[in-house]
């Protein structure tokens, strides 16, 4: 991962005597410099992380993410939505819905009147319900997008493939000692890492395959009652699996 040192002789001098100041230089670890003009310097944060394995290329609005040299130049969150690291579970989301709650169910889910045979979206049988042939989450119903903002969303199956097919993959009893599983990607392009927890998912308001499988949603769905979503486990990183969309999943977000 690249550090970045920027010399407390720098930032005192930014904050205390700014008119005097013309340049604050940051060398990283690498051997690079980079040099910017005080004047359109606004804050300077410093962040620390314990996912020593997860590289942070960068930051849209106030989250990080990870340049795994995909050819799309997609950009990966280095966390779940709802988490502050790597390894933290983050919230968990019934498909097409934007907040976490105590229970999933159909009687809960907010895109049906009670149960599967009468959903109100995203519906390819009309023995399910109102037939639309809606087939990928729009952005009123993306987590990602409604809660980090319109620069991120849900990956589709597409963008989630390439994901996989971009990283070398490893499996984490105890990721950085966290005592934390998951899978860790990465990219057989810059060495870049990704790491995924396994938190399993919930139905009703019991969590299940915690610590054995991790489950993320796609934008994608299957049919009425289905979606996409990756599953993982300590022999396999896998797109394409499917759950009930009305059970609780992780989201790992992307933006372009």
């Amino acid at each position: 991962m690249k550090k970045v040192l920027i010399s407390i002789l720098s930032i005192v001098s930014l904050y205390s005597v700014m008119n005097a100041v013309t340049y604050v230089s940051v060398k990283t670890d690498d051997g690079q410099t980079v040099v910017f003009d005080a004047k359109d310097i606004a804050e300077i944060n410093y962040e620390e992380t314990n996912s020593m394995d997860v590289t942070v290329s960068g930051k849209i609005g106030n989250y990080t993410y990870v340049d795994l040299g995909l050819p799309s130049g997609l950009k990966w969150a280095t966390y779940n939505v709802g988490a502050k690291s790597a390894e933290e579970t983050g919230s968990f989301f019934a498909w097409g819905e934007t907040e976490a709650k105590a229970t999933y169910s159909w009687s809960s889910y907010k895109l049906c009147e009670g149960d599967e045979s009468t959903l109100t979206k995203y519906c390819t049988d009309q023995n399910f319900g109102t037939k639309d042939d809606l087939m990928t989450l729009e952005t009123a119903d993306d987590a990602a997008s409604k809660i980090w903002g319109d620069a991120w969303h849900t990956p589709n199956t597409d963008e989630i493939q390439e994901m996989i097919s971009g990283c070398k993959w490893e499996w984490k009893d105890n990721q950085n000692g966290s005592g934390v599983a998951g899978m860790l990607g990465t990219s057989i392009t810059n060495g870049n890492s990704i790491f995924l927890p396994a938190f399993g998912f919930i139905t009703g308001d019991k969590q299940s395959d915690k610590g054995i499988v991790g489950y993320y949603w796609s934008a994608s769905l299957k049919n009425s009652t289905n979606a996409i979503c990756i599953s993982l486990t300590s022999k396999f990183i896998r797109n394409e699996s499917v759950k009930e969309r009305s059970e609780g999943l992780l989201i790992r977000a992307v933006a372009k």
